[in-house]
């Protein structure tokens, strides 16, 4: 039996397609099978597979197009594997992503997901530098075991990025189809309520394609199907979301603590820059020659080093507060924004029941 399941789903992405399916074939970790879906898709993936096809460790199938998620489900069906990857026929797979991901398993049986970071690999527009990249580590603050409350601000890592264990599907269920673009956010939010931790591996090893067609894109979609997601969600797991958004507004809170601690230092700084007066300034007022030459320059350079210390302090946290004022503004938007959502499906809820 096949130890990882690769699933690719197939849909007018034919010509992507021989790169995903080779980049599971040549991972390092040999005992893999990609289960590839055709999912009526106009283009013939089949035929651009050529010599990949006749591999033994490759599954395809075809059905008449229903969307991504049920292509998905019938890829699960079909596979073999006791953990299953997701992978977009326009995305690849590092060669070492079974072999990094898999042994963090054995760190716990309970463990539901392990997931990695990944390369954005642009079509059109790309970032003007390097920092611009985003990072799914950096993205959120919690990133290892309960990530219920990370995964309810949003999505914020790709299917590609995660191995899941079977099990953890035989438990919670497949991918809703009726959810689209929001039905893998919906599914890992699904393995979180249910109590199963995770574990996030910090390595660039996937390959995601950003393209104009990338169904993220979709504003309108994107927006009525996590709303769709949200009210499921709440519904099934109510007194777990609780808990979760409790743990987001604590989060704003300790954001704001902070915030002001970094303020009141900067305060005290500026105060104490004030009170030590510029260097050049105190050193005009001493006549140089009531003081030996060796003193003269000792106090020069300690002047120095005391306005150096002092600036790079300053800059250092008029950077900081710049942060986390930032930081603070989104988590109280975050909270409040929540708050008002469950308010508003609790009023739905009543209304339905009467």
């Amino acid at each position: 039996m096949a130890v990882v399941s690769v699933v690719i789903p197939c849909y007018r992405q034919a010509h992507f397609l021989p790169r995903a399916v080779r980049s599971v074939l040549d991972q390092t970790f040999t005992d893999v099978e990609a289960v590839i879906i055709d999912d009526g898709s106009p283009d013939q993936p089949l035929s651009h597979l050529g010599d990949l096809a006749r591999d033994r460790r490759v599954v395809f199938l075809q059905q008449e197009n229903a969307g991504v998620g049920a292509a998905r489900n019938a890829g699960v069906n079909a596979s073999h594997g006791a953990f299953l990857n997701f992978l977009d026929a326009d995305d690849w797979l590092a060669p070492e992503f079974c072999e990094r991901l898999l042994p963090v398993f054995t760190e716990s049986e309970s463990l539901g997901f392990v997931y990695c970071d990944m390369h954005h690999v642009y079509e059109d527009t790309a970032p003007q530098n390097e920092s611009e990249e985003y990072s799914v580590g950096r993205s959120r603050r919690i990133v290892s075991g309960n990530i219920l409350p990370s995964l309810l601000v949003g999505g914020y890592f790709s299917p590609q990025t995660v191995l899941v264990r079977r099990t953890a599907l035989d438990q919670v269920g497949l991918f809703d189809p009726t959810l689209g673009g929001h039905a893998d956010w919906d599914l890992w939010l699904r393995i979180a309520a249910s109590g199963f931790p995770v574990r996030y591996v910090d390595e660039q090893l996937v390959y995601y394609r950003v393209h104009k067609d990338s169904m993220s894109r979709n504003v309108d979609h994107m927006r009525s199907t996590r709303l769709q997601t949200l009210r499921k969600l709440l519904g099934r797991f109510p007194d777990v979301v609780a808990g979760a958004i409790d743990e987001l507004c604590r989060t704003a809170d300790e954001q704001f603590a902070a915030n002001r601690f970094l303020q009141d230092q900067l305060a005290e700084a500026v105060h104490a820059r004030k009170c030590a007066g510029e260097p050049n300034q105190i050193l005009a007022e001493i006549d140089p020659g009531c003081y030996p030459t060796q003193y003269w320059q000792q106090e020069v350079e300690r002047l120095k080093n005391m306005q150096q210390r002092f600036d790079a302090y300053f800059q250092e946290s008029q950077a900081w507060i710049s942060t986390l004022n930032e930081a603070n503004k989104w988590h109280q938007q975050q909270a409040e924004h929540w708050r008002r959502e469950s308010e508003r499906l609790a009023n739905e809820g009543k209304g339905q029941e009467s």
